[in-house]
């Protein structure tokens, strides 16, 4: 299968879509959504996934979360994006921010494409 996040011109309206398939699912409960990793920095290669953080207002129930999931593997067998998506509670991202390696590099790094 073919990858095609080796171009970012590719990558960016699927990203769109992704979005609008979130804030269909999500509603007002998604509050920001975080691009960060090796796209975010300008350093992707050939096969790198696309790093997304969801941030919502609440902790999503499991049923959720894996509808989540269900949508990105979508997206993987349809266009050829890999997404990895962290989902946590906007509460829990800003109490670790300063703490969690992640986080950091989220804030360092990250560029936000929804919020």
């Amino acid at each position: 299968m073919k990858i095609v996040t080796e171009h970012p011109e590719k990558v960016n309206p699927i990203i769109e879509e992704l979005i609008s398939d979130l804030k269909l699912l999500l509603g007002s409960d998604l509050e920001k959504i975080i691009l960060y990793g090796s796209y975010a920095r300008g350093k992707y290669e050939k096969h790198s996934d696309v790093d997304l953080l969801i941030l919502t207002k609440k902790n999503l129930s499991k049923y959720t979360e894996d509808k989540i999931t269900e949508i990105t593997s979508d997206y993987l067998v349809e266009k050829g994006v890999l997404f990895s998506i962290i989902i946590k509670s906007s509460a829990y991202f800003f109490e670790w921010e300063n703490v969690m390696d992640l986080f950091i590099n989220v804030n360092r790094d990250g560029i936000i494409v929804y919020g």
